[in-house]
């Protein structure tokens, strides 16, 4: 074999160990921010669990205290303790909340997206503030509910706590769209909005604005088209989200 040839083989041999090598690297660093996400999900989910009995605790102090009056001072400084946890919770909450969505960001820029756990906590949000009016059903090939607001651009709010995936117009006729992970293959689309007011590795609480109501896309007036899917493909696998949504209608 010639020295040219021999030059040509190990140029290649390099380049193929560096690609490989960088490809490694690539997964090693998704697999780590996975992690750190399930990890920080998992805490979040604990501490506003955490919160939850806490705050209960605290109710049946104060309700204990208007029952019998004798008995509140026995429980005054169990309640300081209580407020004083309540009070670490939040900051660590907020903290774990910040990191988890600058963590997404990350996985989301390797294009990777982690199993989280479920965010929501079962129930869910009405999607649209202030308007109720459905103009179109769940049926075959209409994969989503529209909301009709009648010409008006309300606020459009995550109907379950998640983090942002996609946010902008992909020209798939779904206009300007938002979609929202909720853990454990969860999925919720929100198409022809006006504005986006949510962006890609946000995490979102429910109840909390993605954009406004609009006309964009393939859309005839301003309406809500929202789209829900339980095995992770929201934009063609979907299952009929009034069945979800509608629980919170007018709440």
């Amino acid at each position: 074999m010639s020295k040219s040839k021999i030059k040509v083989v190990l140029v290649s041999l390099l380049l193929v160990f560096l690609s490989f090598f960088g490809l490694n690297q690539g997964n090693i660093k998704a697999d780590e921010l996975q992690n750190k996400q399930v990890l920080l999900a998992s805490n979040i989910i604990k501490s506003i669990k955490y919160q939850g009995d806490i705050k209960t605790e605290l109710e049946m102090i104060k309700n204990k205290g208007i029952l019998d009056p004798d008995a509140l001072n026995i429980d005054l400084t169990l309640e300081k303790t209580f407020q004083k946890t309540l009070e670490n919770l939040e900051i660590e909450l907020i903290k774990n909340k910040l990191e988890l969505e600058l963590v997404s960001q990350q996985i989301l820029s390797v294009q990777d997206t982690a199993k989280l756990p479920y965010l929501g906590d079962g129930s869910y949000t009405w999607p649209v503030e202030g308007y109720f009016n459905v103009s179109q059903y769940y049926r075959r090939g209409h994969k989503g509910v529209d909301i009709n607001t009648l010409g008006a651009h309300p606020n459009v709010v995550a109907v379950q706590t998640g983090i942002v995936v996609k946010a902008g117009n992909e020209s798939d006729g779904f206009g300007n769209k938002v979609i929202v992970y909720h853990g454990e293959d969860t999925y919720t689309l929100y198409a022809h909005l006006q504005t986006i007011k949510s962006k890609v590795g946000q995490y979102i609480e429910e109840g909390v604005a993605v954009g406004l109501v609009g006309n964009t896309g393939n859309s005839n007036g301003d309406h809500l088209h929202i789209q829900l899917t339980k095995t992770g493909n929201v934009e063609n696998n979907t299952i009929d989200p009034y069945e979800y949504i509608k629980l919170s209608e007018k709440k």
